[in-house]
């Protein structure tokens, strides 16, 4: 008995044009196939041949690579899946970096670039973001990271027990957030949202931010920084969060829409900026 491509679609759900694919990539052999009345037509050894391609290259096997296995009889079929399991474990591990530093974009709302226009190749740049400006990789940031994910994306009230419990256990991890230190920082810029009938500009509410500047310093989780918190780093890194992406609308629960920008503008004003779009 023979089989059709059209048996072959319908049954194996391997289209003519694959069929065709398989033959213009030297998979399947174009004699492979018998014409009966200007019809082609397979036989069983063809089609476990068929399956056997459809399934190597759906597994992540090239064409090439799926061409070398089923015509070398000396392939060692075993070490290339092992190779291509470790392989595919790299591109996970890229996916899961890149998935985390979506996740650190839409936290911040800003999307990363250089202080000075030329300064430094998009792909070096872009590799480098990746690795070192991604709030999720490592802690102490993957922690509040994590419990902006679920405090952002629905209200208290329509928590599952399983994020309730979730947000408990992170909250009390309290040597990896230094709660009482952010919960002093947490009053400070509620103190700052309810001095709005004061210029942004003051010298009062310049004073105060100074006093969340230091109280931030205080807070820094790497060594490597100590010193480099200058007001002006500081305000182009946490007035923009009070006003873009994920961790502003947290924000807003707190201080209010309102209170944000005034925060924003603010912090900008005390790190020599005159706008917020300067940042």
């Amino acid at each position: 008995m023979g089989y059709s491509v059209k048996w072959v679609n319908d049954h194996l759900g391997i289209t003519r044009n694959m069929l065709k694919y398989y033959e213009n990539e030297g998979l399947l052999s174009k004699n492979a196939s018998r014409k009966i009345n200007n019809y082609r037509d397979y036989d069983e050894a063809d089609l476990e041949r068929i399956w056997k391609i459809k399934f190597l290259i759906s597994i992540g096997f090239t064409a090439k690579e799926t061409k070398s296995i089923l015509n070398n009889r000396n392939a060692d079929f075993y070490l290339l899946l092992t190779q291509k399991i470790d392989e595919t474990q790299e591109k996970l591990e890229s996916s899961r970096k890149l998935v985390n530093f979506l996740k650190t974009v839409k936290l911040t709302g800003r999307i990363p670039s250089v202080p000075e226009p030329g300064s430094i190749r998009f792909d070096d740049f872009f590799t480098y973001v990746k690795e070192n400006w991604n709030f999720y990789e490592e802690l102490p940031f993957d922690i509040p990271a994590e419990l902006a994910d679920i405090l952002t994306e629905k209200p208290v009230q329509s928590y599952t027990p399983d994020q309730t419990e979730k947000i408990l256990e992170l909250l009390e991890n309290s040597d990896v957030l230094k709660m009482p230190q952010i919960y002093t920082l947490h009053a400070a810029c509620k103190m700052l949202s309810d001095m709005r009938d004061f210029a942004y500009d003051s010298e009062v509410i310049q004073r105060m931010v100074r006093s969340i500047h230091e109280m931030f310093v205080s807070l820094n989780f790497y060594p490597e920084l100590d010193g480099k918190i200058t007001p002006d780093a500081f305000a182009r890194c946490v007035a923009p969060m009070f006003v873009d992406g994920q961790i502003s609308l947290m924000h807003e629960r707190n201080y209010g829409k309102e209170g944000c920008i005034f925060i924003a503008k603010a912090i900008a004003c005390y790190g020599g900026y005159g706008e917020l779009d300067e940042l």
